[in-house]
């Protein structure tokens, strides 16, 4: 475990390592906290000195009230998430600001049936409602597959 400190003597991070490589597992290997003492600024997980997180996003910034500001899933310090976006950022109210789907390191400018079929699996929707789905794309690329 490395730390390191602002000023005032408060964590400014926290970086832990395995073998010489950031690496932990079933926790963030990188922590990053807001000055004075305050909760997490930004949490990346890492396996193997790569980002990587396999069941949720592996890169988490958040706003100084401890609500998530935005989620990216990695997998090999690759962007990809095959059940939904990979990129999703939040307005302070928890609502969703923005949405970018990513296989691959690849940003996504339609969603390809397997991955629709796989969002559709990971929230219970049918069909149907991926027709009136608040996410742009999923609108688009479902009108382009299923109409």
């Amino acid at each position: 475990l490395h730390i390191e400190y602002y000023a005032d003597g408060s964590v400014h991070l926290h970086k832990w390592y395995k073998d010489g490589e950031l690496h932990r597992e079933d926790a963030p290997a990188y922590t990053y906290f807001y000055p004075g003492g305050g909760g997490p600024y930004q949490q990346e997980w890492w396996k193997d000195g790569k980002a990587n997180k396999d069941d949720g996003p592996a890169y988490i910034v958040y706003y100084e009230d401890g609500s998530v500001k935005i989620h990216q899933w990695i997998v090999g310090s690759r962007t990809t998430r095959v059940d939904g976006p990979a990129w999703v950022a939040y307005y302070k109210d928890g609502s969703v600001e923005e949405t970018q789907w990513w296989k691959d390191d690849k940003q996504l400018d339609s969603i390809p049936k397997e991955m629709l079929e796989a969002y559709m699996k990971a929230n219970n929707v049918t069909v149907d409602d991926l027709f009136t789905d608040p996410d742009e794309l999923v609108r688009t690329s479902a009108q382009q597959i299923y109409s």
